[in-house]
């Protein structure tokens, strides 16, 4: 039998997760986050919980501890986009992904709007 994946992430990132065939519990607010991951490490079936890094700054540090005791699940953390100081570090982890995947990246940009 194969553990489950879950991903808790902010709103806006879940279809991502969820086109991608994993299942997302989406939170604006790190202290729901918490709570949706601490009620999901009960979850017997779940071998990986991902969550954005910044759900993890809220995290019982106890909690943390026993989960490493108990093996499962792992708690991963996420890059976060939601630290502006960090989007270019996220867009270069992602290019580098993405071209040794497929062997080449294409960038498309943009022009912006005017109104």
């Amino acid at each position: 039998m194969v553990d489950d994946i879950l991903i808790v992430t902010y709103p806006e990132l879940s279809l991502g997760y969820r086109l991608a065939g994993v299942e997302t519990l989406p939170a604006n607010d790190p202290k729901v986050a918490a709570t949706l991951i601490y009620q999901a490490a009960e979850n017997r079936q779940i071998g990986l919980i991902g969550a954005d890094e910044t759900f993890f700054k809220v995290l019982d540090p106890t909690f943390l501890f026993e989960l490493r005791k108990r093996g499962k699940p792992v708690i991963l953390p996420i890059p976060s986009v939601h630290e502006p100081s960090r989007i270019s570090e996220i867009q270069e982890y992602v290019r580098g992904i993405v071209e040794r995947a497929a062997g080449f990246y294409l960038k498309i940009e943009l022009e912006e709007e005017i109104e």
